[in-house]
């Protein structure tokens, strides 16, 4: 099983949420998980619970990154964290030209997630072949990591705080109904 985290350095969780989104970003929306994003960074929360971790830079070259996904194939535990550096428009029609190349290169039990980290306004989007879960939530960088290992099938790790999310068939029972969600969202920019 594989983790491919789409990391999006300078972009805000309000672009990447934007009216703008590309249609296959759209559609993971309606398919995944996803929400505004509080805490330190994702790559060393995870990297060391991952047989395989590789950090790479995306310079515009999808066939560089489908080189890359390809060459991690069938790799037990593989983590694979890309990060997107350019500002929000370049790294939007990026982003977009990655979604469009990547189910060629995900297998069934993989994972994605993508992070908008800039600093003043993150957010992410997580999403499976098989997501029985879908809807926004607010979380903490751990509570993502701890999902993400979650639905990779990676024990708990000792020493990290938080709570997953979800597990890999259901949702966590929240406190918030979906409208208050929604205006919360609202309120925050990500939503009109």
């Amino acid at each position: 099983m594989k983790l491919v985290v789409l990391d999006l350095t300078c972009t805000s969780g309000t672009e990447l949420f934007s009216e703008a989104a590309a249609e296959p970003l759209r559609f993971l929306m309606a398919q995944g998980l996803y929400g505004s994003l509080e805490g330190e960074m994702l790559w060393p929360m995870l990297k060391p619970h991952f047989a395989t971790a590789i950090l790479a830079e995306y310079r515009g070259d999808v066939r560089e990154l489908q080189t890359l996904l390809s060459a991690t194939k069938g790799d037990e535990q593989c983590y694979v964290h890309v990060r997107i550096a350019p500002k929000a428009a370049v790294a939007l029609v990026w982003l977009e030209q990655i979604l469009e190349a990547l189910p060629d290169e995900l297998d069934d039990g993989d994972a994605l997630a993508i992070v908008a980290s800039s600093p003043e306004n993150r957010a992410f989007l997580v999403v499976t072949a098989s997501s029985p879960w879908a809807g926004r939530v607010d979380a903490a960088t751990a509570d993502l990591a701890l999902t993400l290992l979650a639905l990779l099938g990676v024990p708990r790790p000792d020493g990290l705080a938080g709570r997953a999310l979800v597990t890999a068939s259901a949702p966590v029972a929240y406190d918030d109904d979906e409208a208050a969600l929604r205006e919360r969202f609202r309120g925050l920019g990500y939503v009109p």
